[in-house]
């Protein structure tokens, strides 16, 4: 992890030194109960602790989001390398050197975006302390890697929160969407998404897709997600036609 200390980790810091230097001072000094001995003894016992807590407990919770910390577990270690490669092509590493994830990808990919979100997300990773210190702390992170994987499918939601330029686009030009998938099973995984889009004839299809295709709007957004590199976004439209077969 970051050896450097933030303003916040110092300022924690300080309050815990001054908390303890007055209580030190109290216990050698032993001065009179006047007015002034109650004042620092409420900075000392009072004040300064309950800021030190506080300020240690948001330094903490920062700490705790960036990739430096999962990487803390050896299990972790694949994964958040291919987060560090600048020039690899997986979904991590696009999202790793993306100014607006950065060294926070792992949680901001992660982290439940529902409305007790935070809490939710540290208490699973407060599961995941456990699960390394009970089964995987002397394990390899290749032996682990067989056993380790998600507790559920990998909610595409959290994916909308950012890539969801094409929503509106969609709404604008009437196009309307079935569902969106990642693949569980064969080549591309949770790499590639795919949706069904619904359409009443191939005329329509032809006509909204083009505009939407040719929308300044939608040529705009696609040059900043690659210039931002999340990822060029390549939407494909394909058809396909419905048969009917039945087992004789």
């Amino acid at each position: 992890m970051n050896a450097n200390l933030s303003p916040l980790a110092l300022f924690s810091l300080a309050c815990a030194v001054c908390a303890a230097a007055i209580l030190v001072g109290y216990l050698v000094l032993r001065p009179p109960i006047d007015g002034h001995t109650k004042v620092w003894l409420l900075l000392g016992l009072g004040v300064f602790p309950i800021l030190a807590a506080l300020s240690g407990n948001v330094e903490g919770y920062e700490t705790t989001k960036q990739r430096t910390f999962c990487a803390a577990c050896h299990v972790m270690a694949p994964e958040t390398s291919d987060s560090d490669n600048l020039h690899g092509t997986s979904l991590s590493s696009r999202h790793g050197r993306n100014a607006l994830f950065g060294p926070e990808n792992c949680y901001v990919c992660h982290e439940d975006y529902g409305m007790y979100g935070t809490v939710t997300t540290k208490l699973g990773g407060l599961k995941h302390v456990w699960m390394y210190y009970r089964y995987y702390r002397n394990v390899s992170a290749q032996d682990a890697k067989k056993t380790i994987a998600l507790y559920k499918p990998y909610p595409n939601d959290n994916c909308m929160q950012c890539h969801s330029t094409t929503l509106d686009l969609w709404k604008k030009h009437s196009i309307r969407q079935l569902g969106f998938w990642t693949v569980m099973i064969g080549e591309g995984g949770n790499q590639d998404l795919h949706y069904l889009l619904i359409w009443e004839s191939l005329a329509e299809r032809e006509t909204k897709w083009n505009k939407f295709a040719a929308d300044p709007e939608w040529i705009a957004k696609r040059a900043e997600s690659e210039r931002v590199r999340i990822g060029a976004m390549q939407p494909r439209c394909d058809g396909h036609d419905p048969r009917r077969y039945r087992v004789a």
